[in-house]
């Protein structure tokens, strides 16, 4: 099946695969050809590429939505980071800060983006415990 990776900046990949592993938001999406067509959010986590049972390319996605129809699969992201380039103790710093920020806004809005924020750096650090990093 085809795959592609979008960011509103840039196509980070597109490639062939016979099975895609996706964060979806209440555990993980497995995506074989064939599969019934799919609209999906996903959570923020590693999506994973495989070509028969040799995992391909993998990154951490921030969260967005998944579209699977006719053999194609698409994946939209805010945000896309290389799985290298994952920082656990950055991540907990930034969590840190945010917590503070929550103690000062009413704005239920700015609220709501703080705890998408900090459900990310949390699955960052989650990430970087399982990568030994």
């Amino acid at each position: 099946m085809e795959v592609s990776i979008l960011t509103p900046s840039q196509v980070v990949i597109r490639a062939e695969a016979s099975m895609v592993l996706l964060p979806g938001d209440d555990g993980e999406i497995g995506i074989l050809p064939g599969h019934i067509p799919l609209i999906a959010n996903m959570g923020p986590g590693v999506i994973k590429l495989y070509d028969g049972d040799k995992k391909e390319y993998e990154t951490f996605v921030h969260g967005g939505f998944i579209k699977f129809h006719g053999e194609r699969l698409s994946i939209l992201s805010d945000a896309v980071s290389e799985i290298s380039a994952l920082n656990a103790d950055k991540a907990a710093k930034d969590i840190e800060r945010l917590e503070e920020q929550i103690l000062t806004s009413g704005d239920q809005e700015y609220l709501n983006s703080i705890f998408r924020e900090i459900n990310i750096l949390r699955k960052i650090i989650e990430i970087c415990q399982e990568y030994k990093k």
